[in-house]
């Protein structure tokens, strides 16, 4: 309760009335607690400005009002009984200290352009594959997306970290070699499953190039370069619609190399600006900073393999029924409303905090935010889902009904994700993640023991499925007492 109070204690100025005399004055005076100018008193400002009794208490006891006082003077048996009294007396109004901002602005329109960024990496390399005729192996897209993910994870940590600690040219060091471990680490993967797997230097130059324009997105993003990443992924984005939404297949491939590929040079450029590259020796990094910047590489990497195996790879199991690109849209598409949702909640948080008159109103009134962000996110991936079916209908295809319901559990987990991992509980959710990974090997397992006539693709994306629900059950059962709680916000 003491990290809520609006500063230090400190002795009143000489002009203000003692402590005493003001609780004499308010006690025999039931309207004095109404009419009262914040500065009458410390105490005053902190009895005005609580949000709950056991505040005044503490503020009471810090003035000087011990649990004999209070049962001398006042005829209390402790401090506790004059503070609800108080708490009845004195009108509330917000301490001078409080700030007048939010600190989270409502979820807006801009938030789907920032849901764009993140998607169009995917559906710029399969643009790519279509209208050029590259043929890039399988991995290419999965380990592209996966490690993509994670590494924007670090990217942002580091980002925000060095931001918080106001140290400008740090951040910058960091940011670019991030960059660089990004170029190096996927390319060396990449070679790797060239080696076990196959493929070709085409492959890994896909694979290179799709992690590095995340990264540089996330750089951009960091910054609050929204409109100008919107700005440079234009020519790309709309090449990339008129290949695989409009079907256009009298587009230059030339001009699609430049449109996309311009797209991702600018961008690259662009994040430039916000990275050095000098040696290491100047950066200094706190104790846990690399544990931290791990977790958030793993909780990354989950995510990203969690998208590629439900999305990705559901696409390749039901490919006779059109475009695996299209089906792949759902979730792609609506990471963007994550973010619209997010941000609407923490701001819907932030104004029920500042007109609560009890904490009692908290728990219920958070979770009840809570619970429409998440419902809000649910039927836009909905619609999503019924568009995508729709077309594939329209083109006389029975649409993938199952995968299209998959994707919405899976950007369900998503968003209750998002929303504890901005509530500083990454540990939650990496735990949640890694039983959902469990629940999902367990059913491969089976599948494999008990049905072994059913494909080995769609086996494993059956057990993705089975992770994605698992997953998003576990989130929900720890989201209610995180979210509920107003330590937590």
């Amino acid at each position: 309760m003491t990290a809520t109070l609006p500063g230090s204690v400190s002795e009143p100025h000489p002009h203000e009335p003692t402590v005493h005399e003001w609780l004499d004055y308010v006690r025999a005076n039931s309207s004095a607690g109404r009419d009262f100018e914040a500065g009458d008193s410390l105490v005053a400002t902190v009895c005005a400005s609580a949000v709950d009794p056991l505040e005044i208490a503490a503020n009471l006891e810090a003035s000087g009002i011990s649990k004999r006082v209070a049962a001398e003077r006042y005829g209390y048996g402790n401090v506790f009984g004059l503070a609800e009294e108080l708490w009845s007396k004195v009108a509330f109004r917000p301490g001078p200290g409080a700030p007048t901002p939010d600190l989270w602005r409502v979820g807006n329109v801009r938030d789907l352009g920032r849901g764009a960024l993140y998607a169009a990496p995917a559906l710029m390399l399969l643009a790519l594959t279509r209208a050029v005729g590259l043929q890039f192996s399988w991995w290419v897209l999965p380990l592209a997306i996966s490690w993509g993910w994670a590494l924007g994870q670090v990217t942002a940590y580091f980002g925000y970290t060095f931001k918080s600690r106001q140290n400008r040219r740090s951040e910058q060091l960091v940011l670019g070699w991030v960059m660089v471990a990004t170029v190096i680490s996927t390319a060396d993967f990449a070679s790797v499953a060239m080696v076990l797997i196959g493929g070709d230097g085409t492959s890994i130059i896909g694979a290179t190039v799709v992690t590095t324009y995340m990264v540089a997105s996330a750089i951009l993003l960091l910054n609050e370069q929204d409109l100008l990443a919107a700005k440079l992924l234009a020519p790309g984005a709309a090449i990339t619609v008129a290949v695989l939404v409009l079907g256009v297949d009298s587009i230059s491939p030339v001009f699609v190399w430049l449109c996309i590929g311009g797209s991702a040079l600018a961008t690259l450029v662009a994040a430039g600006r916000h990275m050095r590259l000098t040696p290491l020796r100047s950066l200094t990094f706190a104790p846990g900073d690399f544990g931290t910047a791990f977790h958030h590489l793993a909780h990354g990497l989950m995510c990203g393999v969690g998208l590629t195996l439900v999305a990705i790879l559901g696409g390749q199991v039901f490919a006779d029924s059109g475009n695996p690109a299209l089906f792949a849209l759902p979730i792609l598409v609506t990471l963007g409303v994550m973010e619209w949702q997010l941000r609407s909640f923490r701001a819907g948080v932030e104004q029920l905090l500042s007109r609560l008159l009890s904490l009692d109103e908290f728990a219920p009134g958070s979770w009840r935010l809570f619970r429409r962000a998440l419902t809000s996110y649910v039927l836009w991936a909905a619609l999503a889902s019924d568009l995508v079916a729709v077309v594939v209908y329209l083109d006389h295809s029975n649409p993938p009904y199952a995968l299209l319901i998959a994707q919405v559990v899976l950007g369900a987990a998503f968003y209750i994700d998002l929303t504890l991992v901005s509530l500083s509980r990454l540990d939650l959710v990496t735990k949640c993640w890694a039983t959902g990974f469990g629940a999902g090997l367990v059913c491969w397992a089976l599948i494999a023991s008990f049905a072994q006539d059913v494909p080995r693709n769609t086996a494993i994306w059956e057990a993705s499925v089975a992770t994605a629900v698992v997953t998003l059950a576990s989130l929900l059962v720890v989201a209610r007492g995180v979210v509920s709680s107003s330590m937590s916000h």
